[in-house]
This record gives structure tokens, sequence and C-alpha cells, in this order.
């Protein structure tokens, strides 16, 4: 059996990434190794001593130390590589060697790359690589951190065997830029484990919420600086007298959910994180999802996940109109322009509609087996 290292574009194993979710479902095809490191530790802590432990911890990952991990179990082999974080240029040449050395190590003749800040993997000798372009990272880089961003995705793109990605649009944006042909691969959802949630986990949350006999509004996902809380709380804000019944629920973590954690009272609950195995409760404990992305290029690209998993739960989604979630149309999409009160008047009338049994088929095409099959082609494909 071949051997294949994943590298996500983000190490977290605490919410649901693209990354990981192949890599489990490839496992039947090929031995897995999945590269993991740490970020942003510390967090809690005075300044002083978060940055004397972000430090220590990045000494030791320029040592090939990765600490404070614990792998989770199954067939997935969890790996670590000499990995630099400064000066953000220099770190890319020491990250691909300690990434090559890992390789001859483990025997490993393949490579699955989302990385778009720290891993160049494209034209390792001996070594095929299929990058899989997972957002528009360039368009909300920070102007720091952007030089090394479009290095690492003009590189990746450019020198890889092939190149897979989420949407439809970032397939166009990359012929457009870089004159090169992309492989459509969307994210997925699992519709056996969204099917298969008991009712007594989904009465557990709402009881422990205190959502019984509630019509719930639900935000599920990790709530980047674009995810468009505001909207939300705004449109919630018009509506909740006229829907005396009526909760907002934000799951998961990220800084706009921190940013407006403040509007917490017992009709907007913030959750915080909840782990990968038990959030397909939430999903089933709304009524309805919702997606209110700023519209910008970034989300504008993305097929966000949970998008898909609000349809395998049965529920509706109110979204902005996304390009690519327009290009989709998917039923049980409800597109809603970015104001406010056209939100609050949405939220009022979604109430009224009813799911269709007949949706699912719509929804089974974006399983993540089917998902990983698609990348592991591309992997079998792919030469050095």
């Amino acid at each position: 059996m071949d051997k294949v290292l994943v590298i996500p574009h983000v190490p977290k194993l605490d919410v649901r990434v693209r990354s990981h979710e192949i890599a489990k479902r490839m496992t039947h095809r090929y031995e897995v190794f999945y590269l993991h490191w740490t970020e942003a530790l510390g967090q809690g802590l005075p300044p002083l001593q978060r940055r004397w432990k972000q430090l220590r911890s990045e000494l030791g990952q320029a040592a090939g130390i990765c600490r404070g991990f614990t792998a989770p179990d199954g067939p997935v082999q969890y790996v670590t590589a000499p990995t630099l974080y400064r000066p953000p240029m220099r770190r890319l040449g020491y990250n691909r060697r300690g990434v090559a050395k890992l390789c001859r190590r483990l025997g490993i003749r393949k490579v699955l790359n989302a990385s778009a800040s720290l891993y160049l993997t494209g034209g390792l000798e001996g070594i095929a690589t299929v990058y899989d372009l997972v957002d528009d990272h360039a368009s909300i880089a920070s102007p720091r951190s952007k030089p090394v961003v479009e290095r690492v995705m003009d590189h990746e793109i450019r020198r890889s065997a092939d190149v897979i990605t989420i949407s439809h649009a970032l397939e166009d944006l990359i012929r457009e830029r870089y004159g090169r042909d992309a492989k459509y691969v969307p994210n997925g959802v699992d519709l056996t484990e969204m099917e298969a949630v008991e009712p007594s986990r989904v009465a557990d949350v709402r009881r422990r919420l205190n959502l019984d006999g509630k019509f719930v509004i639900g935000c599920i996902g990790n709530h980047g600086s674009w995810s468009g809380l505001k909207l939300l709380t705004d449109a919630f804000t018009l509506v909740r007298e006229r829907m005396p019944d009526a909760v907002l629920l934000i799951v998961g973590p990220g800084e706009d959910a921190d940013r407006h954690r403040h509007l917490a009272d017992d009709r907007i609950l913030f959750t915080g994180p909840v782990p990968p195995s038990e959030v397909s409760a939430y999903f089933h404990a709304i009524d309805v999802g919702t997606l209110p992305f700023d519209l910008l290029p970034f989300t504008e690209n993305a097929l966000p996940i949970k998008v898909l998993e609000y349809g395998g739960a049965r529920r509706f989604t109110l979204a902005t109109p996304l390009k690519e979630l327009q290009r989709l149309a998917l039923p049980g999409v409800l597109f809603v322009p970015p104001d406010p009160a056209a939100w609050a008047q949405a939220l009022a009338d979604v109430r009224q509609r009813a799911w269709q049994d007949e949706w699912r088929d719509a929804y089974a095409k974006f399983t993540w087996q089917n998902v990983a099959d698609l990348a592991a082609d591309a992997l079998d494909g792919a030469e050095t």
C-alpha cells in the first residue's frame, strides 16, 4: 500500500477540517500520515507568559518536537516535522527540508498539501504533490503575511503534479491567475453520521441549553472575522419581539464569536467549541441554520462545510448571496441580502417552509467518502 502525507491548512483537531476528514477516509487506499503542529498556545495567559509559552513551543517545533499533542484513535498516523515560524520567508526553505526528510524517513512518495503559509512540497525530488486549495487565502491575509501566502500558493499551484480545489469559483481563479486547470473536489458532509443522531442526544442538547419549546436559530462553525455575526445579531434584535419563542444559538469558536459574546443573554447563547464527535447533535437541535458571511472574495469563492451539514440535518440555510453557493443552487439554501431587516423577515418567513425528502439526493453527492475518493484519484494519477 502506498504512503501519503496529508498536510492541512490548519492543525486543528477540535473542529471539523477538510484535510482531516479526507485523511480518515483514504486509509483503505493508502497508508496515511497526517502532519500536525501546534499554534496559538497560551490563550488566556498574560501577554508576557503567553509569548514565552509560544516561543518555547516554536523552538521545540523547530527542532522537530511537537508538545501538547494527543493523537486521535484510528488508522491515520499522526506525525510532526521540524517547523520554523519566523522569519517568514526563511521558514519556507527550512520547513521544506523538514518535510522532505520526514518523507524519506517514512518512505512517503505522495503528498496532499493544503498549506498556505508554512510548507512548500511541490517539486520535491521523488515526491508527487497534489495541492489542495481550500480557500483564496491571499485575499484575507494580513499585509505582513500576504507575501508569504502568495509565494506558497504560486509555488504549489505551478509546481505540484496536480491541483484540486473546493469550488468552481476557485477553479476559475486558478485558471485566470495561474493559467492552470484544477480538479473540482468539493467539501463534504458525513450523511451517515448526521442521519444516525439519536433523538436522546438532541433532547439532551436542548435540555442543557434550555431550548425546549423554543424556535432555535443556529449559527454553527468556526467564526472568523468574515462570519457576519453582526448582521445576524442585528437581525435577531429586530425579530425577537415578533418571535417571542425564538433563540439565537451560536456554536463554535472564533474571533467573531468572541467579539459578540457581550451580547449573550437568555435568548442569545454562545456555546464555544464543541468536539467534532458531538456537533452533529447541535445541527439537529436547531430549527434553521444561518450563514451570514460578509461578501468578500474569500467568502464568495468558498463552499462552507456548515451549509452541507445543515442540509444533512434537514435544516434550511439562510445565507448571504455568495457566488459559489448561488452557482450550486442547493435545495433548502435561501439567499437573503446583507440587510438586518431583510434577514429579520426571512427568519420569520422560514418557519412556514417545510423540508422536502427528495432534497437529500442533492446532498448525497457531497459525502466525505466521495470527496476522499476524488482526492485519492488525483493522488493516484500524480507523478513526480
